[in-house]
């Protein structure tokens, strides 16, 4: 399943008119809205990080969601520093302004997206400056700005990995206070619909897996591997067989010259930096 949030009903009105959804009554307070195949679930969140957060812990405690389930948040955002009123953004970094955390989402398949760093505060943005002025990283990519976002990713990433949570924002305004009208965000917003819904069709998402590589216990036992290190040498040959990667050679290669099996932990912790190379 594709769990899709979006703050209000008129950013999320082009997704419920071009995937036939209906809404649902079981999950009041939030509106929730279904196709009839059950592929996409879309709950309204309402603005405000609190607001985010507390959806969709109601969502995943009646819905869990599975390793090969989707997060997708789609909404408008003030635009910042490069990002002009109309762009489409993908966001590779958010930031929550209020505590200062960062997160990551994985963005492991290939994409015509442009990507920006996306900042989410409790308030409406009033002093576009001091954000620019503050966030030294996005110096070299656009900077978006909204209310829901950073909270959506910290409390879905108790259920779902980096890599199953992907983050749109289309820009409507540049943090001045001037808003646009419900109908120009909905107009805004399925201007690019068609492409992110085709790049959802064209990736592995519900029901679509990557199953465990046969040779995964034997490769963490050769390299001494603790359970922790196990965890992430698994979530890298997942990366790596859903990106169309292929690492298996480089694996290959390191028995081939000796590498493996290494000799104790310590090496075992530098062939997975190794392979964490191969995914970039």
């Amino acid at each position: 399943m594709i769990y899709l949030f979006s703050a209000l009903r008129y950013e999320a009105q082009p997704l419920i008119r071009r995937l036939s959804l209906k809404q649902e009554s079981s999950f009041l307070p939030f509106q929730v809205f279904q196709d009839p195949d059950k592929l996409y679930m879309l709950t309204l969140t309402g603005t405000g990080p609190i607001r985010a957060a507390s959806a969709v812990s109601a969502v995943y405690a009646l819905c869990p969601p599975g390793p090969s389930d989707l997060l997708v948040n789609i909404g408008i955002c003030a635009g910042l520093h490069e990002a002009q009123i109309g762009q489409c953004f993908l966001c590779n970094r958010l930031e929550n302004r209020d505590s200062g955390r960062a997160f990551y989402p994985d963005l492991i398949w290939t994409h015509g997206f442009s990507e920006a760093c996306l900042v989410t505060g409790s308030r409406i943005l009033s002093d576009p400056a001091s954000l620019c002025s503050a966030l030294k990283e996005s110096d070299r990519q656009p900077l978006l700005y909204d209310m829901e976002a950073a909270a959506i990713y910290e409390c879905a990433s108790s259920r779902m990995g980096p890599h199953q949570m992907l983050y749109w924002k289309i820009v409507s305004d540049q943090g001045d206070g001037r808003l646009p009208s419900g109908e120009e965000a909905a107009q805004l917003i399925d201007s690019h619909l068609p492409s992110i819904l085709d790049f959802l069709a064209s990736i592995p998402a519900a029901g679509q897996t990557a199953a465990e590589p046969a040779f995964l216990h034997d490769l963490s036992r050769d390299m001494h591997c603790s359970e922790t290190m196990l965890h992430t040498l698994r979530q890298y040959l997942t990366y790596d067989a859903l990106s169309g990667r292929r690492c298996d050679a480089r694996i290959q290669q390191m028995y081939a010259d000796g590498t493996l099996p290494c000799k104790d932990k310590k090496e075992g912790k530098k062939i997975l930096a190794k392979l964490y190379d191969c995914l970039l």
